[in-house]
């Protein structure tokens, strides 16, 4: 969703829309990251039912360009602990306001992604809900032994992926079981070693996994797309400008 949407808004930052505008400061990252984000909830929250999940992909879609005199959150979820804001205010009897709403002649820009997106065909294959995260592990370490921007054989290749093998399975410790099958009796220095190397690596995961490490991550990021927005959005900040 995030790529093919970042993609969209660089192929027509000088398209007219259909109401004379381009997508220019319409279609921010932070939009497109909330998007995203929407998307891959839809998919996880309705995991083992495809009706659900596309219902709930198309929801995503329909709640952004809701305004106060349009709204179109028939499709959201109800009940004080929906996602939608004005789910929850019904729900609570609070106010609600629209604000930082996605004009509609960007929403039917995007609207061919998410009808390719919410195919039944693909959703299908998302009925786990689980994520790429594991692979993603997997690939970092493959490349930190076989870097890409590096030419290497293909001996070189297989010892790096057979490496990454052993370290994503059982951590750098597995690495004994090798010596031993060939006849290599390791020192307590390397033993000691590769103790630490694993230790280190639970802890950076455990770190990273905690939540308030999360939370503070995506403050960041929102702070930087904020920035990132503002000067997009600037009349007085343009390239050539001055």
């Amino acid at each position: 969703m995030g790529t093919r949407l970042r993609k969209l808004k660089q192929n027509l930052k000088d398209k007219i829309l259909s109401d004379g505008k381009t997508i220019r400061g319409r279609l921010s990252d932070k939009i497109i990251n909330e998007l995203q984000q929407y998307y891959g909830m839809a998919i996880r929250n309705n995991a083992n039912n495809l009706q659900e999940m596309r219902q709930a992909v198309w929801a995503t879609y329909l709640h952004r360009p809701s305004t106060d005199d349009n709204p179109q959150h028939f499709a959201c979820p109800d009940g004080p602990q929906s996602w939608c804001n004005y789910r929850k205010s019904q729900a609570t009897g609070d106010p609600y306001h629209h604000k930082n709403y996605i004009p509609l002649a960007v929403m039917e820009v995007i609207k061919p992604i998410y009808r390719d997106l919410g195919h039944p065909d693909l959703l299908r294959k998302c009925l786990h809900g689980c994520t790429q995260n594991q692979n993603e592990s997997f690939n970092n370490l493959i490349w930190t032994r076989v870097p890409k921007n590096v030419f290497v054989g293909i001996k070189t290749l297989k010892w790096g992926v057979s490496d990454a093998v052993i370290s994503f399975n059982d951590g750098h410790m597995g690495r004994l079981k090798v010596m031993a099958r060939l006849g290599i009796a390791p020192g307590i220095n390397t033993i000691r070693g590769l103790q630490l190397l694993d230790s280190v690596r639970v802890r950076k995961a455990q770190y990273a996994a905690e939540f308030n490490t999360k939370k503070a991550r995506a403050a960041r990021r929102r702070k930087l797309l904020g920035e990132e927005e503002e000067l997009e959005d600037d009349p007085d900040y343009s390239a050539g400008h001055f």
